[in-house]
């Protein structure tokens, strides 16, 4: 650990591990690989050629911390203490970005301890949670957890250009533009949030452990996706802290998705694949001229008029049943600072005047403008039905 070493088995398995030192000397964890899928993931984001620049990763040298969350007693499976070890590492290691290749369904979006915590680091420690949406795509909710269910956590989908599809995936006949994986999961959540946040490339050929007796590999998933991304906020994170810019994970994730560029002109895939392909350059730009704005999140809270639960995060009606009636539906407004954010200096001075847009007045009737403070603020939002599914994030 602190002089950086590792060993290899053997020739015959060329198998690497390292050790942990636990309890006063008395217990030796060794560790290796559950399969070749971290070292490929890593070396999307971050791997190093200075003599052979077309094997670079996305943020060529970015330093790497490597936390295993996986056991392979569960057949690489992560536990919750490995989840919680991993969170705790990057607090104490003063890292700026997560990135987690990891995920399945849940029952409930948003919700559990690994949730709070990890809640925690971004709103307290400032760390940008960056994950995977998941592989169940194309239907509709079929965002995994934590990276397309969680508010904290920035959801990626999986992109594939013509070049890629060619080139990567012997494609006879690729498609004449980019668009989003069939398998890469869709939103929204059960309880109405985009799900996933932006897309970036979903396959790539990078690195993997010796013992696969291959130097690279061809994979794809939201998995390659999120490192990619993950990479490319790594650029910018560099450039704003070079710039003096101040780096938050509301303004970061601010930037990256209002500039993001969009994959389909088809209004449900806007909805269903987030706000497009990541752009760092337009991100950079967007947050270089945004410096000087508040460091602020706006978080949204809704429940149907006279009932006090669910709280959703958006509302999502599918089915003529849904549809048929009339509803109202109270959205309360809090503007989320960070933890450590100034009264004097940043919440009594906030007030912002929000214009509020809706594509269609026969498909949603909502206030022009809201006032609002760092004490937040409610207003009413009616749906005029007029199709079997509406969404309203």
């Amino acid at each position: 650990r602190i002089e950086r070493k590792f060993g290899i088995f053997s020739k015959l398995d060329a198998c690497s591990f390292v050790a942990n030192v636990y309890d006063d000397g008395n217990l030796v964890s060794i560790v290796t690989d559950c399969s070749p899928h971290a070292t490929h993931v890593a070396g999307i984001a971050a791997a190093f050629h200075p003599e052979e620049p077309v094997l670079n990763g996305v943020a060529p040298g970015a330093q790497l911390i490597s936390c295993r969350i996986g056991d392979t007693r569960l057949g690489s499976m992560e536990t919750g203490t490995g989840l919680v070890r991993a969170l705790i590492a990057a607090v104490e290691h003063k890292c700026d970005l997560i990135n987690m290749s990891y995920g399945e369904p849940a029952l409930l979006p948003d919700y559990g301890r690994f949730i709070d915590i990890v809640n925690e680091v971004v709103d307290k420690h400032r760390i940008i949670f960056i994950s995977s949406a998941g592989n169940n795509g194309p239907a509709l909710n079929t965002v995994g957890a934590p990276g397309g269910t969680s508010s904290s956590i920035i959801g990626i989908g999986a992109y594939v250009s013509p070049a890629m599809a060619a080139g990567a995936h012997c494609v006879v006949q690729p498609p004449s533009e980019g668009m989003e994986y069939t398998w890469s999961s869709r939103g929204p959540t059960a309880d109405g949030d985009l799900g996933v946040s932006i897309s970036a490339p979903g396959g790539a050929v990078a690195p993997v452990p010796t013992w696969t007796l291959q130097s690279r590999m061809l994979m794809n998933g939201t998995s390659m996706s999120s490192p990619s991304a993950c990479g490319g906020v790594a650029l910018l994170v560099s450039a704003m802290k070079a710039e003096g810019i101040p780096v938050s994970p509301y303004t970061v994730r601010k930037a990256i998705e209002n500039t993001a560029s969009s994959i389909s002109d088809a209004p449900e895939e806007k909805l269903t694949t987030g706000h497009g392909l990541l752009q760092v350059d337009r991100a950079y730009e967007y947050a270089r001229q945004a410096k000087k704005l508040p460091l602020v999140s706006y978080r949204i809270s809704i429940s149907q008029v006279g009932k006090s639960i669910p709280k959703l995060r958006g509302i999502y009606l599918r089915g003529s049943n849904s549809c048929q009636q009339t509803s109202e539906w109270t959205v309360q407004l809090n503007p989320k600072f960070h933890d450590d954010a100034s009264n004097l200096e940043q919440l009594v001075p906030f007030e912002e005047c929000l214009q509020l847009h809706s594509t269609d007045s026969s498909v949603i009737n909502i206030p022009e403008y809201i006032l609002l403070t760092n004490n937040g603020r409610s207003f009413k939002l009616v749906p005029s039905f007029c199709s079997t599914r509406c969404y309203f994030p």
